[in-house]
């Protein structure tokens, strides 16, 4: 009966079912301000205001400024991969997050510079609850 117990907790412990690799989806939703640094040797500062939802296994991204994308969360990916990679209007993000104090998430991306610029852009999400600044006026 002991090694039918251990034999189940074995069991439990390797199952890839039992494994996640970060938390829900859900967790990411919510409302953005994006910081950053547009890609190439010449990147501009970018401010902007984002609105993220979970849809069918990935997350809606919806920018005031640089257009509408998704991240898809990375499955089985090594210590050197970014956790999530997707699109935001015309640039390739390759994302990572992290847990703040108030436990939300805050994501660092790195922008995929265009043509041969060997540059990286770098955005930063930082969740916000108060009124969108005049950068989101308009925006839905």
């Amino acid at each position: 009966m002991v090694r039918t117990a251990l034999g189940l907790v074995l069991a439990l412990l390797i199952s890839p079912a039992v494994a996640q690799d970060g938390p829900p989806l859900s967790f990411f939703a919510g409302t953005f301000e994006l910081v950053g640094r547009t890609p190439g040797a010449r990147g501009a500062p970018f401010v902007d205001w984002i609105k993220i939802s979970e849809k069918d296994g990935r997350l809606a991204l919806k920018a005031c400024r640089a257009g509408t994308g998704d991240l898809s969360p990375r499955k089985g990916r090594d210590e050197h991969e970014s956790q999530f990679s997707g699109r935001l209007g015309a640039w390739d993000l390759n994302c990572d997050y992290q847990v703040d104090r108030g436990n939300y998430a805050r994501m660092t991306c790195f922008v995929r510079p265009e043509d041969s610029d060997p540059v990286p852009g770098l955005l930063t999400l930082w969740p916000v609850n108060w009124q969108a600044p005049a950068h989101a006026d308009g925006c839905d």
